[in-house]
């Protein structure tokens, strides 16, 4: 029987067990590719949850913005019925107006309601003088080089109903939305941007008893209380109003019906303009005597000061980087129409000299509003207060707002008024 032995294996035939070059590239390769693939998916949802976290962010101030503006505007149906006792008490030597569109409120004259307000007077409140003229209302919002309004940014300013005070009544408050330019903190050299600010004059019922408004005294002007500016304002208009006069030009600003008063370095002021926190410059400043309160604006232990020594603070800002607000006010006639400014304007034979302006003694029954925010990493590529009122002319900044930025968009019925 023979024995067989296994082949002898010769060192040309032994089986390789190492990798060659080639294949060692292309593992590498492959390795490379679907790590970079990892990587750029990591990245894109890091992007796009950054991206969502900035959207949120606008989002959120947005629809803040608009719910603050909403609520103003649906309260803003100043009839006797919302306040009885304070209406009787602006009504007490109030004469019926003849218009049924300019005398929406019986026996007293309409609160002013006013948008992009460029003609007025400011009168005294003891008699009627035209003590002075403004270029325009709200001279501390955005204007254009030239000192108009910008057509970016509009200005609103109206009476409405505040909540309930401690005696269970509906206070009546003054407030005004207008965009100005400031720095995001007092920090010198911090940067700024576009502002949306909302202005509020408190009502005075906290500081009396049920149901009384006192009249301030001659030598008092407290325009920090919505009921003594409104008593004053209500006063003129009365007069006016009987006497047939309905353009803007001859009516008082809503928040500027003063005399002219000496402050103690002795410079005369015709008005005390709303201002901003955090301002660059203002072409009208704040009082430089207004105090630094720690108290409550409806503090009842505060005492009623003279004119230059308001209880009125610097307003905060409703949104920031707001790139465009813009308002469209309009009035239903009696045939179901919307009228515009201009078309209103046309129908009641006022106003020609401004025709686009909102007559200020009519109230709107619908207002559009259309406010556009960017992000703050966005803003960054804002340098100068140019960039906020010109970016439109400028390629690389309107591709940005057009990008990203986000329009909130609302329709709100004014009052009683029903859509």
């Amino acid at each position: 029987m023979q024995t067989g032995k296994l082949p002898e294996t010769r060192p040309d035939q032994r089986t390789a067990c190492a990798f060659t070059l080639i294949e060692l590239l292309i593992a590498t390769t492959s390795s490379t590719i679907i790590l970079l693939a990892v990587i750029g998916l990591l990245a894109a949802a890091s992007n796009a949850l950054s991206s969502g976290n900035r959207h949120n962010d606008i989002l959120a101030e947005g629809r803040a913005a608009s719910a603050q503006l909403t609520r103003d505007l649906q309260c803003s149906d100043t009839s006797p019925s919302n306040n009885p006792r304070l209406f009787q008490y602006l009504s007490e030597t109030t004469q019926t107006a003849s218009s049924p569109e300019i005398n929406p409120c019986g026996g007293m004259p309409p609160l002013p309601f006013e948008h992009n307000r460029i003609s007025g007077a400011i009168f005294s409140h003891l008699d009627w003088s035209e003590t002075g003229t403004l270029a325009r209302a709200a001279m501390n919002a955005a204007s254009t080089d030239t000192g108009s309004l910008h057509p970016d940014f509009d200005t609103l300013a109206f009476a409405t109903c505040s909540h309930r005070n401690r005696h269970g009544e509906p206070g009546l408050v003054l407030v005004s939305y207008y965009c100005t330019y400031t720095r995001d903190s007092p920090i010198a050299g911090d940067r700024a941007s576009m502002k949306l600010f909302r202005h509020l004059r408190a009502h005075a019922t906290d500081e009396a008893s049920p149901g009384t408004y006192h009249q301030p005294a001659a030598t008092y002007h407290d325009q920090a209380r919505a009921s003594s500016l409104l008593a004053m304002l209500t006063n003129s208009l009365r007069r006016q109003i009987t006497i047939g006069i309905r353009d803007n030009r001859h009516l008082p600003y809503l928040l500027m019906p003063v005399d002219a008063f000496r402050d103690h370095h002795g410079k005369i002021h015709q008005a005390m303009h709303i201002w901003p926190a955090n301002f660059f410059s203002l072409p009208e400043p704040p009082p430089h005597d207004t105090p630094d309160l720690k108290e409550p604006l409806h503090s009842t232990d505060l005492p009623r000061v003279s004119l230059h020594n308001s209880h009125l603070q610097a307003d905060h800002p409703l949104a920031c980087n707001v790139v465009r607000f813009k308002a469209t006010p309009m009035h239903r006639d009696k045939q179901g129409r919307y009228l515009n400014a201009s078309e209103l304007n046309a129908s009641l034979r006022i106003n020609r000299e401004h025709p686009t302006e909102w007559p200020v003694l009519v109230t709107p029954d619908i207002i559009d509003i259309e406010l556009t925010i960017i992000g703050v990493e966005t803003a960054r590529k804002f340098r100068h207060r140019r960039d906020w009122l010109h970016w439109e002319s400028d390629p690389s900044l309107a591709g940005l707002v057009q990008r990203e930025s986000q329009s909130f968009r609302i329709r709100v019925a004014i009052g009683h008024a029903q859509t």
